[in-house]
């Protein structure tokens, strides 16, 4: 496996699953979140508040296209799919849909700075669902549950690559 990337909602374990992936796979990581911050010297979340989120989703799809010049898993930030030229740049890779109840998604971001999901949680999750599941849904070769430990998701991302998925 040369590339693979990892799409689905805040909080569905892209960073953490991914970063056992790549040392599994012995390949590099990319959170892109971190990668855009890196680019920035902000946070992507500061960046966001600041400059709009067409702003962001232009950031982010540059620091996509350039880490999958490479062998590589990257997760995604959760709307990276809402842009069309980063489905389209998808239609070569590997994709894999990690998905969650939302209960466990809103345990998972409970603690961490996620503007786009305001003053309710919940409430912007399950908006988030309903907008981006046929996106995820058509970049990705697979739909993974997220909802176990991340070497569980991992066993179950690899056994998807490998036989169903791709």
């Amino acid at each position: 496996m040369a590339r693979l990337v990892l799409v689905g909602l805040p909080g569905a374990g892209k960073s953490t699953v991914g970063a056992v992936l790549a040392h599994e796979f012995d390949i590099p990581f990319v959170d892109s979140d971190v990668a855009l911050s890196d680019d920035l010297g902000e946070s992507a979340a500061d960046f966001l508040r600041r400059e709009g989120e067409a702003a962001f989703r232009a950031r982010e799809a540059e620091v996509l296209f350039r880490e999958l010049d490479r062998d590589v898993v990257v997760a995604t930030g959760g709307g990276a799919v809402t842009t069309e030229a980063v489905r389209e740049r998808l239609a070569d890779e590997v994709v894999v849909w990690l998905d969650a109840p939302d209960e466990t998604l809103l345990e998972r971001v409970a603690t961490g700075d996620r503007p786009l999901l305001g003053s309710d949680p919940a409430g912007a999750l399950r908006d988030l669902r309903t907008r981006r599941a046929s996106l995820y849904e058509s970049v990705a070769c697979c739909r993974v549950d997220s909802s176990g430990s991340p070497v569980e998701v991992a066993a179950a991302v690899r056994q998807s690559a490998r036989g169903q998925c791709c």
